[in-house]
């Protein structure tokens, strides 16, 4: 009776020792997946630069983490807070998990990859981009509820409406009549290039003498003639840029040319009467 219990004793000693040795293992696979969780972030974290465009002035903030210490580059003339103003260093606050800053700011990362980082701060999301074109996308899509893609799609029918071939340029620049031309070529590769269609929908509403122009088509003749009544030289360059270029001309002269330049997604200032 008494080699039943000693042994009934040792097989539950040994269940036990089994529970405790698998109790190791399971603590040791949860800290190693945390340990590699938290490296992976970092890795992604650092590794990368991150873009926010501000839909309201246009630019990028350039959002950095490396060894320690984060960084935010943004224009030198823009005023606006922004949620990294004054930081310089960061800390990782295992038991909250949260990214704590110098400047009593607090941080949880929610997600990142090589891609894409979201953070979340005082209950709001923000969202940074390692490529600036998708950052563009995202604010825009988030801005007008719709893709770049899609807009421009809507506006077709402005171009279409408004696209004039060469021998009608011509002869309208050597009019008597009042005339605004709008230049948008293959090199055009700010968002203006957009939102430059809804600017002449709105130009046309007011005056039909709105006229658009495939800058990748300008000849010779064309630069020629502007060259001649602007007594400028201008090549190619000048017509196909990176923003769209108008041209208003009356009695054959040119009185008024400039890029349409926004501010961000704001174009109000070419919405006014200018006719």
């Amino acid at each position: 009776m008494g080699y039943f219990w000693y042994y009934i004793n040792m097989k539950n000693k040994n269940i036990l020792g089994v529970i405790i040795f698998m109790l190791f293992i399971v603590i040791l696979v949860v800290i190693s997946f945390f340990r590699y969780k938290y490296n992976s972030i970092e890795n992604d974290l650092i590794n990368n630069k991150w873009y926010k465009y501000n839909y309201k002035n246009g630019y990028y903030d350039i959002l950095t983490f490396s060894n320690g210490k984060v960084s935010l580059i943004k224009p030198t003339e823009i005023n606006e807070p922004s949620l990294f103003d004054y930081c310089t260093k960061y800390s990782y606050d295992k038991k909250n998990k949260k990214y704590k800053l110098d400047c009593n700011v607090d941080l949880r990362i929610l997600s990142v990859d090589k891609e894409k980082l979201v953070i979340q701060s005082n209950n709001k999301k923000h969202f940074y981009f390692n490529n600036i074109e998708d950052s563009l996308n995202y604010e825009f899509e988030s801005y007008y509820n719709k893709s770049m893609v899609e807009y421009k799609k809507e506006k077709e029918q402005v171009m279409d409406y408004s696209k004039i071939n060469e021998e009608k340029l011509i002869e309208a620049i050597q009019s008597n009549e009042y005339s605004k031309f709008v230049f948008i070529g293959d090199k055009c590769s700010t968002v203006e290039c957009i939102l430059a269609f809804d600017i002449m929908e709105k130009w046309i509403n007011m005056s039909g003498d709105v006229y658009y122009y495939d800058a990748n088509e300008v000849s010779n003749d064309v630069i020629s003639l502007i060259n001649k009544i602007s007594k400028k030289e201008y090549d190619i360059n000048y017509f196909n840029g990176i923003y769209p270029r108008v041209i208003v001309t009356n009695n054959s002269k040119i009185i008024e040319q400039y890029e349409i330049k926004c501010e961000g997604f704001n174009c109000n200032k070419y919405y006014k009467n200018e006719f």
